[in-house]
């Protein structure tokens, strides 16, 4: 049985974004990606992504795949980011496998590129009904897009400088 190395990523631990440097070397490859029957809220600095009753509803993000070597020592570091406790299954994210569309482009030549897509299980951590009921949707499930559109980067306003 393969090693379940990779995890389906959406807010903060985006490539380039403030916390992707959790993952440290320990990348193997970044892929555009998508879940589907999954909604999008704002929690502020951070997303929170919870079941929906919708197969229309879609989060974008990343796969990231991490070396098997390092895959403990990653997860550590991600469930202590989101507040998971895996011996409880509890904390204000739990980490879920999930079935992603995992989307690779390959370079076939000079200016050209070809892009395939395959579905993947991947860790993903989540939030639960209850904690978006008072929370932003976020119709289009892009965080990256939310971020761009949102609040000025500014001092006084260090979440939106992710």
């Amino acid at each position: 049985m393969d090693t379940l190395n990779k995890f389906f990523v959406y807010g903060t631990l985006l490539s380039g974004l403030g916390n992707h440097h959790l993952f440290g070397k320990s990348v193997v490859s970044a892929n555009k990606a998508a879940v589907t029957g999954w909604r999008m809220y704002t929690h502020g600095g951070f997303p929170m992504c919870v079941p929906s009753f919708s197969d229309n509803a879609v989060v974008h993000g990343e796969i990231i795949t991490v070396k098997d070597s390092d895959f403990k020592e990653v997860l550590g570091k991600l469930d202590r980011l989101e507040g998971y406790n895996p011996d409880t299954n509890s904390g204000l994210f739990v980490r879920a496998v999930v079935e992603a569309t995992e989307y690779e482009q390959k370079k076939i030549k000079d200016g050209i590129t070809s892009t395939t897509s395959r579905s993947v299980l991947a860790y993903m951590y989540i939030g639960k009904q209850n904690q978006v009921a008072s929370l932003h949707h976020i119709a289009h499930g892009d965080w990256r897009k939310h971020k761009k559109h949102s609040a000025v980067a500014s001092p006084s306003n260090p979440m939106a400088m992710e």
